[in-house]
């Protein structure tokens, strides 16, 4: 898990039915800061408690050229 990626909470954690999709803001080991849609708020959660939707690209992915 990468800053950038877009993320959802796993079923079953606290939290999980309001928090739709956020994105990864920050990672520190196994606790990740997530920005949630619909100004939810930026939280602090357990990486195991979080699958990813989406990876974020880098820009040579994309194909942009330097």
């Amino acid at each position: 898990m990468q800053v950038g990626d877009l993320v959802k909470r796993q079923e079953g954690w606290m939290g999980w039915k309001r928090q739709q999709l956020g994105l990864v803001v920050n990672v520190d080991r196994a606790v990740v800061k997530v920005q949630w849609s619909a100004d939810y708020g930026t939280f602090s959660h357990p990486i195991t408690s979080l699958e990813i939707v989406v990876e974020r690209r880098g820009l040579y992915e994309i194909g942009a050229s330097q």
